[in-house]
């Protein structure tokens, strides 16, 4: 199957779990501090979940003390879409792998 825009969500439904749908599709996030990523310093590239595009790599990443993972540079600028909330008082700018999102 190809992941990308012309996935139904019915079939983004099969393909991930749960937790990955919400975080994934419904802009959702997992509780601060819980992620398999937030700690780790393994060296590599971070891949969209449900694509498998290639974003970010762990060269690029900080700890922002934020509870998740922080990167302060794609790897490929046109691979990420942004946009900004500030729904909760403040102002934080959600990335998305442009390809599947």
């Amino acid at each position: 199957m190809k992941r990308d825009k012309s996935t139904t969500e019915a079939e983004w439904r099969e393909l991930l779990t749960a937790e990955q749908y919400y975080v994934c599709r419904q802009h959702g996030t997992e509780p601060a501090f819980s992620g398999a990523y937030c700690h780790t310093k393994t060296a590599g590239t971070y891949l969209c979940r449900c694509c498998r595009r290639a974003l970010f790599s762990s060269r690029a990443k900080f700890d922002s003390r934020s509870g998740w993972p922080s990167f302060y540079e794609p790897l490929e600028t046109a691979a990420l879409d942004e946009e900004t909330d500030r729904s909760l008082g403040m102002m934080r700018t959600e990335v998305s792998c442009d390809h599947c999102s």
